[in-house]
């Protein structure tokens, strides 16, 4: 985050909100996760031609898979190895069914985070553009 703080005040005309938005923006990427581990898991469910669960078996395993997703450590492949026992007791993955979350994930997570750090950086600079506009109306006005 300091890097990319560093990176976003060189982009940017106003350095103090590149202090506000990339700190407030830097962990949305656990959403995209929180959407791609559990279509992951159901492929690898399907693939292995293991039933589909219940709702009601689904919606425990995304209220702990939640849980243990926001309490890991932001370490790469962290989310993940928090996440097998999840995945094993409720949605009766096996040892090899893991393996293979466990190395998809880890294919994928570089190319993620990669994606997340442009993308927040853009934000910033998206941001200061929309607040030196809203400057720009708000002193042409004035004049």
């Amino acid at each position: 985050m300091p890097l990319l703080i560093l990176g976003a005040e060189k982009n940017t005309e106003n350095k103090e909100l590149c202090h506000f938005v990339v700190p407030s923006s830097v962990n949305s990427h656990l959403m995209g996760d929180g959407l791609a581990i559990p279509i992951l898991a159901y492929a690898v469910l399907k693939n292995f031609g293991m039933p589909e669960p219940t709702t009601a078996a689904f919606m425990i395993f995304a209220f702990y898979f939640v849980a243990a997703k926001f309490s890991a450590a932001g370490i790469p492949g962290g989310g993940i190895i928090v996440m097998l026992p999840v995945l094993e007791t409720y949605l009766g993955f096996t040892s090899d069914m893991q393996s293979l979350v466990l190395a998809i994930y880890l294919l994928y997570d570089p190319i993620a985070t990669c994606a997340n750090v442009m993308g927040n950086g853009s934000f910033a600079i998206f941001i200061d553009r929309c607040v030196s506009w809203v400057d720009q109306k708000r002193t042409s006005r004035a004049a």
